[in-house]
């Protein structure tokens, strides 16, 4: 794993402009960190009136994997191929496949309708009708105590489910547990809970880093002021920093096989920690815990 973390380095830099800007880019992110190390770190919220200023320039853009659901067919082909592309030559050789936290099930249908045995699992029952009245094998179950015996399928995946886990270890064990040896595991998910949008408030306030710059009760009197019944706390994050996640992936290396790895960085909004550092610090000192947004692994069971 150690050699694999060794290996993210940049595409090759095509033209003068992509130079540049990758070299303004990392003088930006060297100066915030200096800024956020030297603040104090003591806890602090902003007023009321800057969360109505900052409400105001960053209105709702949506996101998340649940953009697009209400389009089934559309939502289950994009993240099927995402999947199927990172796995490459590899998925076909995966006959029983596994996935956590397969909300709608969509995705698992598109691979139960190409021939795989294809079960899901997930803490509430929410599936498509398309799936429901399907051969997909479906269980309310916790990904941190799978109820199937060792070494049962092919391949695990998630999407956008790790980060929503109160014990991603113990998640991550299980699905190392029930993979055969030589199975593939794939997870994707993000944001990250200190990430900008790690709130996960998609459709309630459009505000980066929200919820590290303003306590809940003023979010919550906000969106009441404009009428959003959001509620902004129905989606359970998990807090885990980005070292914690790296700390998971070392102690499974005798287990796996990392064969891809990246973290993907949003830095589009870092000039608020510049602004606003005594927030960010009393909840971590390092602006990699708010800046890496998104991880991607795919591994083979050793």
């Amino acid at each position: 794993m150690s050699k694999l973390l060794k290996q993210w380095v940049p595409q090759p830099l095509k033209g003068l402009a992509r130079k540049l800007k990758d070299l303004s880019l990392k003088e930006e992110v060297s100066r915030t960190a200096q800024i956020l190390e030297a603040a104090e770190p003591q806890p602090q919220w902003l007023d009321y009136e800057q969360l109505r200023h900052y409400f105001t320039q960053y209105p709702l853009t949506g996101g998340g994997i649940d953009e697009g659901r209400n389009d089934l067919d559309k939502f289950g082909a994009k993240w099927s191929k995402h999947i199927k592309s990172q796995f490459g030559h590899r998925w076909k050789n995966t006959d029983t496949v596994l996935e956590l936290g397969c909300g709608n099930g969509m995705i698992g249908k598109y691979f139960l309708d190409e021939g795989k045995t294809v079960t899901g699992i997930d803490l509430r029952d929410i599936r498509a009708n398309a799936v429901r009245t399907s051969t997909l094998a479906f269980h309310l179950m916790n990904a941190e105590a799978l109820d199937f015996p060792d070494n049962t399928f092919d391949a695990v995946y998630s999407m956008a489910t790790l980060e929503h886990i109160i014990n991603p270890d113990k998640a991550v064990r299980e699905a190392v547990r029930v993979l055969k040896k030589g199975g593939y595991l794939y997870l994707s998910f993000g944001p990250l809970y200190w990430a900008p949008f790690g709130l996960h408030a998609y459709n309630g306030v459009g505000v980066p880093y929200c919820h590290v710059l303003f306590d809940e009760q003023d979010l919550r009197r906000i969106l009441l002021e404009n009428d959003n019944v959001t509620d902004l706390y129905t989606v359970y994050v998990n807090k885990k920093t980005i070292g914690e996640y790296r700390r998971i992936w070392a102690e499974l290396d005798p287990m796996l096989e990392f064969i891809k790895y990246e973290e993907l960085n949003n830095y589009n909004f870092i000039d608020l920690v510049r602004k606003h550092p005594t927030c960010f610090k009393h909840k971590s000192d390092k602006l990699e815990d708010f800046t890496v947004s998104t991880v991607n692994l795919l591994a083979k069971k050793k």
